[in-house]
């Protein structure tokens, strides 16, 4: 009866409209994640003139960053919001949308400006991982149901990496331009415009969810 029980409460997951709303939230946050750890690279190389080693050292502040959105994550939402994943949501994606804003705009030349957007941006989608990565959706679930959960949110999580892919290398190739030395050259405008748009998407569907509360 009890193995009955928890089946029907896994089951009521994909049901729940609620725990489809926060998978598309992050199907779009990872679209922007995996947008700029897959381009930021060519992106300082070909709009910011940086070289290949430069490059490399300043994209790598995203995953380091990263790492401590993640840990702070918790405590902010513990600590300062009594466990309410709401307000911290929103304001890691108000950062999240900010920080990509300034990526894209820095000048060519300002390579610490262009380091620190990246610590921004890697800090508040470290924070977004946890909380649009399966915590909101374990919170608005059963707890017999939150296995169910999280493995509903993975799933939206790699559909949204797979979609990126294919989405943004098509807008960044048709792009493509040969110089008279035969060497190519991308504008990536549209891949921004793309990306930020799914960074804010992700929010707005976040915080459609903000009343919700668990079922049991």
């Amino acid at each position: 009866q009890r193995d009955g029980s928890v089946g029907k409460s896994q089951l009521s997951v994909l049901k729940n409209p609620w725990v489809w709303v926060l998978g598309m939230a992050a199907a779009t946050m990872y679209v922007t994640r995996y947008g700029i750890n897959n381009w930021a690279i060519p992106f300082l190389q070909m709009e910011k003139g940086h070289s290949l080693t430069q490059a490399g050292i300043v994209a790598s502040a995203a995953p380091i960053a990263g790492l401590f959105g993640s840990i702070a994550s918790g405590i902010i939402s513990d600590k300062l919001f009594k466990a309410r994943r709401n307000w911290p949501t929103f304001l890691y994606g108000v950062l999240q949308i900010s920080a990509l804003s300034a990526f894209y705009v820095i000048p060519p030349g300002y390579i610490w400006l262009d380091g620190l957007a990246l610590c921004f941006f890697g800090f508040a989608t470290g924070g977004l991982l946890v909380f649009l990565g399966g915590l909101n959706a374990v919170d608005i679930v059963s707890k017999q149901a939150t296995g169910a959960a999280m493995g509903m949110i993975c799933l939206f999580s790699y559909l949204g990496a797979g979609i990126q892919e294919l989405v943004s290398g098509y807008l960044i190739n048709a792009t493509r331009l040969y110089t008279s030395q035969g060497q190519a050259v991308y504008n990536f405008d549209t891949a921004f415009y793309f990306w930020g748009v799914c960074s804010l998407l992700s929010i707005c569907f976040a915080l459609s969810t903000w009343r919700v509360k668990a079922k049991e």
